[in-house]
């Protein structure tokens, strides 16, 4: 497909910057904005993810350390507007003895996908690009003499570099995650070529930058950093080009890398026009968001999974790629459901000779996913656990109860929504759904005499911290909406494919958590509880992972009118949310107990409210809100997962594909009225 539009991107000097990434099929790249590589990641069938990177690797006695992790996972945020951090191409410039500084512009993203910038002095100027190309990155810089003399470039390929085991910095971690032995077997071949191997995971990086300085080949073993430096001096005559170009390749095999053509790859993203998803949302930057993340989740958070053997394992969807590149349920259904929105408007907005194309690809990710999810995600204990490693072993084993029921409604849904996908969901349905219903019954109040209450335990919350009572209510909503949808699903393959009366539990289930999770609180008024024990213990709470709280209505749960839901969201939008709410400055909201400030994720909610209730919220009207996710969102499209309530500075992780989603598919539904 040949290149038809840039993206952009915002202003760095409203926005809050990071770094640029980009990725294609379980390949993906973090880059400086000087364009030198800050990581690079790969898909491994034994240890989920691997990276190169220019850091030591994670010390394996630190995860429980929180200050230490978030210090840690905030490390490439902390370098990345620096000259010389990372790994990878300068430049050196010098015409009749003068030298000339090189100085980045503006970045942009071509087809949607690949990170673009020119870096340019008063004599010259390099216009680099970024691709992932048949497993490899690649990078092209094509460097023009700007005058009318010869000028001198000095092409430099230099870094520190280590191939480790992501480290999977969590600030709750519940499970094992052992570091392999650091150890970087670093070989440097006279014609330009670097290989490193880290023999105890295994796991081989391959670089090719053809640019060679007649030094000897040389080896180096090390267990940190290994430091490097190539170089070539071009002379370029008067108004010249010179093309230098750099292939990149990280996996359990080595992958020879030779020249790549300069044409830029495939791009789903390339498939949309931009002018019309604009008519359709009124805003360029939404349309630039909308964009943006749906090509993060597509490009670095899709990764295509196999065994040890190269067989096919299904596409793990994980929730971003240069901190947790771990899959969750929870996140991996909102980013599903982006697709899903997409998908919905796709007409409106795809180009018609490319609409086929985009839809399929879009509709085999779905079911990619849930084949890996169904078929490779372990479960030893019955249920799915918190986490995985996209190799589909289990990270943190702890019960969570909106887990189980993620995967369920996403098969459902695809099935209700696309019947052409039937026959894969009533095998996948056959072999699994009544087997989770069943472990999900162990977790039910046991109760005392014949009555069992339809009430579920829950070992934490959405937010990945453990419960004050055992029963949470967003989580029974979601439940209840689970087992609707499956409901509708078995009208569709029948009794013998799923067994369970699930029409029954959802009436049971919608009963008694109306029942139990309504209180009088003296301070609020009538409200939906956010934990409840069932001896009249209760907490009020709303964190800004509790989704289906905020769209109950929307999924019939119940009325937009209701008074009780309606004085939860109230209470959940207010001060009186002690530990969720984070008021004042232009960035208060709702957020987390999880990381005390404002969750983009919250602004999600309000957006998805608005729409059911545009008046329900005093804090802000649709409006309001729009323009507080636009000032939030950081420079490259991508929302982060807490910010600074008064100057919107990121406090927590920088790489976050839910929030974003969720604030994607919002805008399609509310915005283009579905």
């Amino acid at each position: 497909m040949t290149l038809r539009y840039e993206l952009p991107l915002l202003d760095p000097s409203q926005h809050p910057t990071k770094t640029i990434d980009f990725g294609h099929d379980g390949i993906s790249a973090s880059l400086s904005t000087h364009g030198r590589f800050l990581s690079v990641a790969a898909f491994h069938p034994k240890h989920g993810q691997v990276l190169a990177e220019p850091f030591e690797q994670f010390p394996a006695d630190r995860h429980h350390d929180q200050a230490f992790v978030r210090k840690y996972r905030a490390r490439a945020t902390r370098i990345h507007d620096q000259k010389d951090a990372g790994f990878g191409l300068s430049f050196e410039v010098e015409q009749g003895g003068t030298s000339h500084t090189l100085e980045p512009r503006a970045w942009s993203f071509l087809n949607g996908s690949w990170p673009s910038m020119q870096l340019i002095s008063s004599v010259c100027s390099v216009d680099m690009r970024f691709s992932v190309s048949e497993g490899r990155i690649v990078q092209h810089a094509s460097i023009h003499n700007l005058t009318s003399q010869s000028v001198s470039v000095q092409a430099r390929w230099t870094g520190d570099i280590s191939v480790n085991r992501a480290a999977y910095t969590q600030l709750t971690p519940q499970g094992d995650c052992s570091i392999p032995e650091p150890k970087n077997d670093y070989t440097e071949s006279g014609d330009g070529t670097i290989t490193v191997v880290n023999p105890h995971l295994p796991a081989v990086l391959h670089m090719s930058s053809w640019i060679m300085d007649g030094e000897p080949a040389r080896r180096v073993e090390s267990s940190g950093p290994v430091a490097f430096a190539r170089s070539q001096r071009i002379t370029l005559p008067p108004n010249g080009i010179e093309v230098v170009q750099v292939g990149i390749s990280l996996g359990p095999e080595p992958m020879v890398s030779a020249k790549t053509p300069s044409s830029l790859p495939m791009s789903l993203t390339a498939c949309i026009e931009p002018a019309r998803l604009t008519a359709l949302l009124g805003d360029e930057r939404l349309t630039f968001l909308v964009i943006r993340n749906l090509d993060y989740m597509l490009s670095c958070c899709t990764m295509p999974a196999y065994d040890s053997a190269g067989k096919s394992k299904g596409t793990c969807i994980i929730t971003d790629h240069q901190c947790l590149p771990l899959g969750w349920n929870r996140d991996n259904y909102w980013q599903v459901d982006m697709l899903f929105a997409v998908l919905h408007h796709a007409r409106g907005f795809v180009a018609k000779s490319h609409l086929d194309m985009f839809t399929s690809r879009l509709e085999q990710v779905v079911v990619s996913h849930l084949i890996w999810v169904f078929r490779h995600a372990q479960r030893p204990h019955g249920y799915w656990a918190r986490s995985y490693f996209a190799s589909g072993f289990p990270k943190d084993r702890v019960f969570q109860l909106d887990q189980q029921c993620y995967p369920l409604l996403e098969i459902a849904q695809l099935a209700l929504q696309f019947p052409e996908h039937l026959h894969v969901v009533r095998d996948i349905a056959r072999e699994t759904v009544d087997e989770i219903l069943d472990c999900l019954q162990e977790h039910r109040w046991e109760g005392k005499g014949d009555r069992r209450l339809w009430l579920f335990e829950t070992d934490e919350t959405p937010a990945d911290d453990e419960v004050a009572y055992p029963y949470h209510f967003s989580s029974h909503i979601l439940l209840w909406y689970t087992l609707t949808q499956l409901a509708e699903l078995q009208r569709l393959v029948g009794t013998e494919v799923i067994r369970t009366p699930v029409a029954e539990w959802a009436a049971s289930v919608r009963a008694d958590t109306l029942e139990y999770f309504t209180v009088r609180d003296p301070h609020v008024g009538q409200v939906f509880a956010y934990l409840v024990s069932t001896h009249g213990d209760y907490q009020l709470y709303h964190d800004a992972n509790d989704l289906p709280t905020a769209l109950a209505p929307r999924w019939d749960f119940c009325a937009k009118d209701d008074a009780t839901w309606q004085n939860t969201l109230r209470y959940a939008f207010s001060p009186l949310n002690v530990d969720g709410w984070y008021p004042g400055g232009r960035f208060g909201g709702l957020g987390s107990v999880h990381t005390r400030d404002p969750w983009p994720l919250g602004d999600g909610q309000a957006l998805a409210i608005s729409r059911d209730c545009p008046d329900l919220l005093q804090y802000a009207d649709r409006s309001g809100i729009l323009n507080k996710i636009k000032a939030e969102v950081q420079w490259d499209g991508m929302f982060s997962e807490a910010i600074d309530r008064y100057s919107g500075v990121v406090t927590s992780k920088s790489w976050f594909s839910w929030p974003g989603s969720f604030i994607a598919s919002s805008l399609l539904r509310c915005l283009g009225n579905e």
